[in-house]
């Protein structure tokens, strides 16, 4: 029997939880009302008289239910009172169970207490998850604009639980300007504001890329066209620009097309590889390698099969040497090029001719950045300095010398919001320069060897460095944030996405990671696929490229099929 009672009271528990969590729920909404009330809403007095008065009987609705399943529930408990001996007990139904007194034992469970009593608990808690999605009565009664803005301070799961009670709310909830305002609330104000397809198809797209980074569910494509390592990577979601040692740079094309899910993924024969390595062309079936040279898919790790094609649109040459850096407006159809020949190139990505030389530095150009809209260029090299430059005039407007002996390995610079440029230094420090006034900002110390990775993202600066560590640090203070350990050699590319929380690296141990600033202590993935060491990590919305020194590019995929959950 102290069995038996236990198990009740784990029951009443469970009632008692299921009714505070309803209580929260209302009393949320309730909130929201209040909210949608302060606003300016232009609401007459009658109206208002209505909403109270809804919300007054709602509750007190609520309030005779509850008292009319305690009264049943007393009668059942002097029933069971009544009956012989040999009769078992039963519990008491959670809200919302089919039948007057709850779960009747079986005469065959005859001395298992234990077993019924965890029937019931398990009863409650499915019975419990779909009651949470049951919306209030008087929101069926209120204007359809009051509904509206209510629903709108809702998240994705309120949303879809009230669209599942009735035909009403569901109209309501799935209002195209609902979806609009919570798509901005969680990814702000999209770069094209227009939605294909309405907002909420777009907001369960992005919703799908997010849960895919998070889980780490990719598309793997592999793009072969250099004969060495690919040094800098740009990316625009259709098109990729890559830079490589052996001199030359590749333009790329990348679209997704439609594909059969039983197209069988066969690896290409060797032929067709060696004729890869050689830069020629081969005859391939569409949808398996795609339309170009150079271009090999991949079947996703949980089955979803690739429907990419890349094709290599064509190649730069012209530089003296490898080429360590580029940089690209995809509007302005603009590629700018750093080389180990000591100059800046310029070329016109619709002609693929070099359009200027800049000349000016005394060592290999290792960091170049390009403005989209002013044409102003900004390179660092292994002599030390960083070199402003009239893109149109072919003139260094200002040189800026970080330190003898000090050669840069990488810049980063936010053209669109600031004058502000971050350059990784062989003195084991990230060192900040004003452009326009040409005063050294601020130098942030704390790594224990070269700083070969960099990059700024509002308020934080990251970096990586050949102590195979990635640092965080606020531009404000200079002062370190959080220090990412888990690679086994030098950092060489760093990435941080706009949520400003998801860090990519990638390292000379051949791998790349993902890291999330919540939880520093471990990376949340780490993808392997390359052979030699990784030096470039560039990231997109709904996709993570990487360069190797095994002269690959391999393209994750992270938008998932259709960009439906």
């Amino acid at each position: 029997m102290a069995g038996v009672g236990s198990e009740g009271a784990q029951v009443e528990l469970d009632k008692l939880r299921w009714e505070n969590k309803e209580l929260r729920s209302e009393v949320d909404v309730l909130r929201h009302v209040m909210m949608v009330v302060q606003e300016d809403l232009h609401v007459k007095e009658e109206q208002f008289d209505f909403l109270y008065a809804s919300l007054k009987a709602a509750r007190e609705h609520s309030e005779r239910e509850r008292q009319a399943r305690e009264q049943h529930g007393a009668e059942g408990v002097d029933q069971k009172g009544r009956r012989k001996e040999t009769c078992k007990p039963r519990f008491a139904d959670p809200p919302g169970c089919p039948g007057a007194g709850g779960i009747q034992r079986n005469s065959h469970s005859h001395g298992e207490p234990s077993q019924s009593g965890q029937r019931a608990v398990e009863h409650a808690a499915r019975t419990a998850a779909p009651l949470t999605a049951k919306a209030f009565p008087w929101l069926t009664s209120l204007h359809e604009d009051i509904a509206c803005r209510i629903l709108s301070h809702g998240n994705a799961g309120d949303l879809g639980a009230i669209a599942s009670t009735c035909a009403c709310l569901c109209r309501a909830a799935g209002k195209d300007e609902i979806w609009g305002d919570l798509y901005n609330r969680h990814y702000g104000t999209p770069r094209h504001p227009s939605a294909v397809g309405g907002w909420k198809r777009r907001f369960a797209s992005h919703f799908c890329t997010e849960r895919n980074w998070r889980k780490g569910l990719a598309e793997v494509m592999t793009l072969r066209g250099h004969s060495g390592t690919v040094t800098s990577l740009a990316f625009d979601s259709r098109h990729i620009v890559s830079a490589s040692d052996d001199g030359s740079m590749v333009l790329w094309e990348v679209a997704r097309q439609p594909r059969s899910a039983g197209t069988d993924l066969r690896p290409p024969p060797a032929l067709a590889l060696a004729q890869l390595a050689q830069g020629g062309s081969i005859a391939c079936s569409p949808g398996v390698y795609g339309a170009g040279n150079g271009a090999e898919l991949h079947r996703r790790s949980n089955g979803y099969n690739p429907c990419h094609q890349a094709e290599k649109l064509m190649s730069f040459h012209g530089h003296g040497g490898p080429v360590w850096c580029l940089s690209v407006d995809f509007e302005g159809r603009r590629l700018v090029s750093g080389s180990y020949d000591q100059t800046v190139k310029c070329w016109d990505l619709r002609t693929g001719s070099c359009t200027r030389t800049l000349r000016g530095h005394s060592a290999w150009v290792s960091c170049v950045s390009l403005h989209r809209t002013r044409n102003t260029i900004v390179s660092g090299s292994w002599d030390a300095t960083i070199k402003i430059w009239d893109g149109a005039q072919g003139l260094a407007r200002r040189s800026l010398h970080c330190g003898m002996g000090n050669a840069l390995y990488c810049l980063d610079w936010n053209s669109e919001t600031s004058s502000v440029v971050a350059v990784g230094c062989r003195h084991r420090q990230v060192q900040l320069w004003d452009i326009e006034s040409g005063v050294n900002v601020m130098n942030c110390h704390g790594h224990l060897k070269e700083v070969g990775a960099v990059q700024t993202r509002d308020n934080l600066i990251f970096s990586g460095s050949g102590d195979a560590t990635v640092k965080v640090w606020d531009r404000g203070s200079g002062g370190c944030q959080v220090t990412l350990r888990g690679h086994a050699a030098t950092v060489m590319s760093v990435q941080c996405r706009s949520d400003l929380r998801t860090v990519l690296s990638g390292s000379y141990d051949k791998t790349t990671k993902v890291w999330d600033l919540r939880y520093p202590e471990v990376p949340l993935h780490t993808f392997r696929g390359h052979t030699g060491a990784v030096f470039v990590v560039q990231e997109g919305p709904a996709h993570l490229l990487t360069g190797s020194a095994d002269g690959t590019i391999i393209v994750h995929d992270f938008s998932g099929k259709d960009g439906l959950p």
